[in-house]
């Protein structure tokens, strides 16, 4: 589907993020690490877009360049700390201690933000409780 897509991409920053997953799914980390900038696309700034990168460099087998896209969007304020901790995908990177440094920021701003959720009545908004 991809390949059928690929033709008929109208926006070139589309045609980067295709090639990109084309060479995750093939298996060519070594390609996903040359096209990381992924051309014309502006959300690379965006943390969770970053973290999504990083976890397929991961998948991929590319843990160096993976893992600094991981403590990019960790370090922008994207707290995903049960998915880094639970995705086989982070197996080969758990136990470094620059892995654990990222994991620990990531579950310590997960508890920050769903404190002031908490403190600002989040739950009484959403109708829940804890």
């Amino acid at each position: 589907m991809l390949i059928a897509m690929r033709g008929s991409l109208r926006i070139p920053a589309f045609r980067s993020w295709t090639a990109y997953l084309m060479a995750w799914l093939d298996g060519r980390p070594a390609e996903m690490v040359r096209d990381a900038s992924l051309g014309q696309i502006k959300i690379q700034d965006d943390p969770e877009a970053m973290f999504q990168q990083g976890w397929l460099l991961c998948d991929a087998g590319e843990y160096d360049g993976g893992f600094d896209y991981l403590r990019r969007a960790v370090s922008k304020g994207y707290f995903v700390a049960s998915t880094l901790s639970g995705r086989p995908q982070f197996d080969a990177l758990r136990g470094q201690p620059e892995f654990e440094a990222v994991l620990a920021e990531a579950e310590e701003g997960r508890r920050n933000a769903l404190a002031a959720f908490n403190d600002a009545g989040g739950t009484r908004l959403l109708g829940t409780r804890n």
